[in-house]
């Protein structure tokens, strides 16, 4: 299996090698579910940030304001649902390198 930090680096290389062999090369699809991959691995880490420093200011007061905690409730949805994304893309990504013969 072609590793994703190969097509990333050398998308040209790949092509060339596949396209001897006779085969379809969909290196441009890897490339697109690996930058959707991590931009959603990016967001996620964001949210994830933004969620700590909320809790730990809600730590040290003893206010809870209701809008901020419904915040951190629809932060925390938003959360999984981008973790869920990430691991169907990932899933997608192993189908197509999988699918991928070795390069000579």
């Amino acid at each position: 299996m072609i590793g994703i930090e190969l097509l990333r680096n050398e998308p040209a290389r790949v092509r060339a090698a596949l396209a001897a062999r006779g085969e379809p090369a969909p290196v441009e699809r890897a490339l697109e579910l690996d930058a959707r991959r991590r931009g959603a691995i990016v967001r996620v880490d964001g949210l994830r940030a933004r969620r700590n420093a909320v809790s730990r200011r809600l730590g040290q007061t003893k206010e809870r304001p209701p809008d901020l905690i419904q915040e951190m409730r629809e932060t925390g949805a938003a959360i999984k649902a981008l973790e869920e994304e990430i691991r169907l893309v990932e899933a997608d990504i192993d189908a197509v390198l999988t699918a991928m013969p070795n390069i000579p």
